[in-house]
């Protein structure tokens, strides 16, 4: 389990497809709501060990390692990352412990999986949470990375997704498994203008790699947390993290969608956006005028910080989901 420390509350299923999902389960106390953690890449359920304590206050937890990482299957197939079909894994997981419904909180492509989640399964949710990355639009049109690119240019004088060409290639996990000290420190930077410099333009993270740059690690990070989770990323590698872009590049979800009204993306349900000041890459702004776009009932918080909020800013993140909680619940 990818959360080796709660090994007794680690669970594995099989689905009804036959797929295998590993999960942190923490029943929640009489009356008091679940949370469904949802983390992006190249993370797992480890990822959000940081906000653990917020069963302290009765809340129940449920935290799976996503598909393609941990304990999870990583099936090779793109195909099998549709967001629609993951969105189904987990609301099976949820029906497995009887639990109705949960307040789904996400980060990076935890947050286009709890979308489809809503999009899909919206009876499942009492409320939702985005960290980073914000609502993302479900249509049936695909993804022009060449044209977000240069609205992003347009906007902040940079491209900003430069490096979905390289996770978009069919060798992405083979290049990035055999220099995975060097991605990592970019992935987790010790200096946010890196993201700026060598994430986001296109060829930057072939010119990093190449560089063999290695700044060390960030001051949220600690030697023995990248180890974990270095050890938990091994079990699968890269290739499989980097389906989740090329299923969404390849458009694999598409013919799922055709022909449903825009409309559906609508949410009614009490909802929180949390961004970074200093995310050269999943900016802000965007995030912002995305989520607002489709989410109504929106209460937004700006903290100082990059990317990775739960690790950079995990007790100010636990504080506003705390209080976000409390008052979708009272």
């Amino acid at each position: 389990m990818a959360l080796s420390c709660f090994s007794q509350a680690g669970k594995q299923v099989k689905l009804s497809d036959g797929t295998s999902y590993a999960y942190l389960y923490l029943p929640a106390a009489p009356s008091k709501p679940t949370l469904l953690l949802l983390h992006g890449f190249p993370s797992a359920a480890y990822e959000w060990r940081n906000q653990i304590e917020l069963s302290r206050n009765g809340f129940g937890l449920v935290i799976p390692d996503l598909l393609g990482y941990g304990d999870t299957d990583a099936p090779s197939d793109i195909e099998a990352y549709s967001l629609k079909t993951m969105s189904r894994h987990i609301s099976e997981i949820l029906e497995k412990e009887e639990i109705e419904q949960v307040i789904g909180v996400s980060h990076d492509w935890g947050c286009g999986l709890l979308s489809h989640l809503h999009f899909w399964y919206p009876e499942k949710l009492k409320a939702v949470a985005f960290l980073s990355v914000g609502y993302t639009e479900i249509s049936e049109n695909p993804w022009d990375l060449d044209g977000l690119n240069a609205m992003m240019e347009k906007a902040f004088g940079y491209a900003t997704f430069g490096y979905w060409y390289l996770f978009e290639r069919d060798d992405a996990g083979k290049i990035l498994d055999g220099n995975a000290e060097c991605a990592e420190a970019l992935i987790y930077p010790a200096d946010f203008e890196d993201w700026k410099n060598y994430l986001a333009p296109k060829g930057g993270f072939e010119r990093w790699i190449d560089l063999k740059k290695n700044p060390g690690l960030p001051q949220w990070l600690t030697s023995a947390e990248m180890a974990e989770h270095n050890r938990i990323l091994a079990k699968k590698g890269y290739g499989p993290a980097t389906n989740w872009y090329k299923a969404g590049l390849r458009g694999v979800d598409l013919p799922k969608v055709a022909g449903i009204p825009l409309d559906r993306n609508r949410v009614n349900l009490p909802s929180l956006l949390i961004v970074g000041s200093k995310d050269c890459v999943t900016r802000a702004e965007v995030a912002k005028q995305g989520t607002a776009k489709w989410v109504e009932n929106l209460r937004v918080e700006e903290l100082d910080c990059g990317h990775w909020i739960q690790l950079e800013k995990s007790k100010e993140l636990n504080s506003i989901l705390l209080s976000f909680v409390n008052g979708v619940t009272q």
